[in-house]
């Protein structure tokens, strides 16, 4: 079955799927439908269902086909046109410098290697859209399509537990016109890199490090910043890994070596690097310090809460002076506090005179912890594996969530192969946990 698993999820990585740019996978599902001879349905959002009915009632499979594309600094790619290329290394799947797409690919690619099996299977398999952008697939699909009352989603990064559970999400912009003024004059060039980055709500806990706060820190140290240029990050879920910026300082070179042996001492893959260049435009000091001021108090990471109890949560997401753009993630668990962060976060942009924009917000969600799915499925792995499943509610936002509210009664879990580095170019499947997962959802099918 593994074998199977790694073909369809080599054949969809060969259709470039970054989120809203889905239309070359969805093709490539219904294809699938009508060599197979199965039942399809394919939405103006490129969401695409296939049903294939044996004799017992039907389980709803889903995952969806878009993915976080990010890749290594030094290497070029058009996730638009372009494939990614897939690495076999031991026991481990990976892509060659930029993120792998196993979420939620190698779920798409489990469903379909189910599909393609001669077993008497029951599935309405479900393919949503733009998961990882505004979850649009999943808003706008038309639920009456679909029979069955239990739901597997397959969005998940462990093969070891289930999850029932997920967080809210609120993507935030604050929006900025910067006034830059011709100066030409010596200045610095800082570069951040060498970060693991990663998922804005798994890996939000761990001390990664998040290269535009970084960046923040080390120029909020220095006197008479004028800034040309800041760059860092770019999706609303990815830890950012890299930045960059241009400007000019009196002290940063006196100060750039114990900074440097700082930042490196807290964050032992982080490469620091520093070059003299000429710049020939700034926002003045006054207004460098403004946003300076303003980035320095928006954090990553656990908010409130501890790194076992994760309440709310927020990640510093991207930061371009040149856009006059930042992005912030926030997730939680709570409504209220998770509002009163939105509204600090509000009345902060107002003092400086920018604009403040929720992008997207989407609600948690919980199923019954003892629900007969839930039990079902980890009796079959406590029978398969002689080991018990946890049943977890995780810091994660997923279309669990938008399934939940167009189909309260349903029975929604959550189960997945083992993925670790999720929305990075360190992304990658343990290989031996996808023959895991396929077994368990036979013993379930």
């Amino acid at each position: 079955m593994t074998e199977k698993v790694l073909k369809y999820f080599n054949l969809i990585s060969q259709c470039p799927r970054s989120s809203g740019n889905e239309a070359k996978v969805a093709d490539f599902l219904v294809n699938f439908a009508k060599e197979h001879n199965l039942e399809y349905y394919k939405d103006k959002n490129n969401n695409v269902l296939i049903k294939k009915y044996g004799k017992k009632e039907p389980i709803i499979l889903q995952s969806h086909t878009d993915m976080v594309c990010v890749s290594e600094p030094d290497y070029q790619i058009d996730f638009l046109t372009q494939p990614i290329k897939t690495v076999i290394e031991g026991d481990f799947l990976s892509a060659y410098k930029t993120s792998l797409g196993a979420d939620n690919g190698i779920g798409v690619a489990i469903i379909l290697s189910l599909l393609d099996s001669n077993n008497d299977y029951s599935i309405e398999a479900l393919f949503t859209t733009d998961e990882e952008v505004t979850m649009t697939g999943a808003l706008n699909f038309d639920y009456s399509k679909l029979t069955s009352k239990k739901l597997i989603s397959l969005d998940g990064i462990s093969d070891e537990e289930i999850i029932n559970g997920c967080a809210s999400i609120c993507d935030m912009k604050i929006n900025f016109n910067p006034n830059f003024i011709k100066q030409n004059k010596k200045g610095y060039k800082l570069v951040v890199k060498g970060l693991k980055g990663g998922h804005s709500g798994a890996d939000i806990n761990l001390n990664i490090g998040n290269a535009n706060n970084i960046m923040v820190e080390i120029l909020s140290s220095l006197n008479n910043v004028e800034l040309e240029s800041f760059e860092g990050g770019n999706q609303f879920n990815f830890i950012a890994n890299y930045a960059t910026s241009t400007f000019a300082s009196k002290d940063f070179k006196s100060k750039f070596e114990t900074l440097k042996k700082q930042m490196e001492n807290k964050y032992p893959t982080l490469i620091l690097e520093c070059e003299d260049i000429e710049i020939n435009k700034i926002i003045s000091e006054q207004d460098s310090a403004k946003l300076l001021c303003l980035l320095s108090k928006i954090k990553t990471g656990v908010i409130v809460g501890n790194n076992e109890n994760i309440i709310l949560s927020q990640n510093l997401s991207s930061v371009s002076l040149f856009k006059g753009l930042i992005k912030i993630s926030q997730r939680g668990h709570n409504e209220e506090i998770e509002n009163d962060n939105i509204n600090k976060l509000k009345i902060l942009s107002q003092k400086n005179d920018f604009n403040f924009e929720i992008f997207d917000k989407q609600n948690g969600f919980e199923s019954i912890k003892n629900s007969t799915l839930t039990k079902d499925i980890c009796n079959n792995y406590k029978n398969l594996f002689n080991k018990n499943l946890k049943v977890v509610n995780k810091h994660i936002s997923v279309e669990a969530c938008i399934f939940k509210q167009k189909m309260v009664d349903a029975d929604i879990v959550i189960i997945s192969p083992k993925i670790l580095g999720v929305h990075s170019t360190k992304e990658r499947v343990f290989i031996p946990s996808i023959q895991k997962v396929c077994k368990l959802l036979q013993s379930i099918l």
